[in-house]
């Protein structure tokens, strides 16, 4: 098959009338670039020594898709706020051994595509913006399925202006961490000013967290 006959079944060119934020992109520029030079290498070597990184019809396959996401992104669910644009950017590129890059979710989350598709026998990996979760809306949910096993992991971006400057809010905050961690799904929180400096360290720090996730999701969908 072709680079563009592969394309074309999976994944939709990103779309002009769709607006991407800037604090989206500039953010995914910078996650691209890093998994270029972290990820992608030994363009020279033939695809047929089984590397897949020195693909470079592979290569071109992944830019394209991650292109594609980023419109489907903003397609499926507005974010509310820059900080949020800044680490779905990076989330995009979120890159989980044999799970591989996340798909959007337009469904909204682990039951509604229980109750829409049933299991699954493939391994699937999902971020959901503004997902709801045990009568919350977390920021990001981003998940794993196999057959009937489900995990994941909320992302909340606290902006310094509205987290944790009243008792009030740090109690709501501290209710709605309950409420996912009750669900199945434990907050990860990151601040403004943590997301702003440096989106590629929180993308490490989501990362570390879900290696676990996966693990445990694989071994009891019976995939190892």
């Amino acid at each position: 098959m072709s680079v563009w006959d592969h394309l074309r079944r999976t994944c939709e060119p990103p779309s002009e009338l769709i607006e991407v934020p800037e604090d989206a992109r500039r953010v995914f520029n910078q996650a691209m670039g890093a998994w270029i030079a972290g990820d992608a290498h030994g363009f020279w070597l033939e695809p047929e020594t089984g590397d897949g990184h020195c693909n470079p019809e592979q290569f071109t396959i992944t830019i394209a898709q991650r292109l594609s996401a980023l419109s489907e992104a903003y397609n499926a669910a507005d974010t509310g706020s820059p900080i949020e644009d800044q680490m779905l950017g990076a989330l995009l590129w979120l890159y989980m051994d044999w799970a591989e890059f996340p798909k959007i979710d337009f469904i909204n989350g682990p039951a509604d595509h229980k109750k829409q598709f049933g299991d699954t026998e493939h391994l699937e990996f999902w971020i959901t913006p503004q997902a709801e979760i045990g009568g919350y809306k977390a920021d990001f949910l981003v998940w794993f399925k196999l057959k009937n096993k489900v995990g994941g992991l909320a992302i909340e971006c606290d902006g310094h202006a509205f987290h944790e400057k009243t008792k009030e809010q740090a109690s709501r905050d501290k209710a709605r961490d309950r409420a996912f961690i009750t669900a199945g799904f434990p907050a990860l929180r990151f601040s403004g000013s943590d997301i702003f400096r440096d989106p590629l360290n929180c993308l490490e720090q989501i990362k570390l967290a879900l290696d676990p996730v996966l693990d445990r999701v694989s071994k009891e969908g019976g995939l190892y």
